[in-house]
């Protein structure tokens, strides 16, 4: 019997990452990372819970960061906000406010500092405008190490990713 991990911290998204560092349950974590469900992996050998948990601890403290200004995502493309002097008093406030509890707004975090690019050319873009109802949604399968090469480009506070 097998359960298939994530081999690297870049083959994790946002949305599993934000499981795990909420989650204390061991096998909602596991079943976040190998699409099984927690019945399912009740059924398995303790040996390989115990295997695939420690992985998943180890796998944590692996972190990498790659920071893109435009990233693909659900066959969209969407830009780094390009211009800072032009972000507005509620792209901060919603970015303070999600802030505060970051592991559970991590993919609304996201939504403020990335937007749908609406012109490119060369190295150059424009971004929609923020309106607050962004679908956040989408940044949850954003990939780990893209997630924090843009906190580190932004100098977020500390996320505690390392932290299990």
């Amino acid at each position: 019997m097998e359960l298939r991990l994530p081999h690297r911290w870049s083959d994790l998204t946002l949305g599993e990452l934000q499981v795990m560092m909420t989650s204390e349950n061991q096998l909602e974590r596991i079943s976040i990372c190998t699409g099984q469900s927690v019945d399912k992996l009740r059924t398995m050998p303790q040996k390989l819970i115990e295997a695939a948990g420690a992985h998943i601890d180890e796998l944590l403290t692996k972190e990498t960061a790659r920071f893109e200004k435009v990233v693909e995502m659900d066959g969209k493309r969407f830009g780094f906000v390009p211009d800072w002097d032009a972000f507005t008093a509620g792209e901060w406030i919603d970015l303070e406010n999600h802030l505060e509890d970051f592991w559970k707004n991590a993919h609304k975090v996201m939504a403020v500092l990335f937007r749908e690019v609406t012109y490119e050319l060369g190295e150059a873009y424009e971004v929609k405008k923020y309106t607050a109802k962004e679908d956040a949604s989408i940044f949850e399968e954003m990939p780990a190490d893209l997630v924090s090469g843009t906190l580190l480009f932004f100098g977020l506070p500390e996320t505690n990713c390392c932290t299990v």
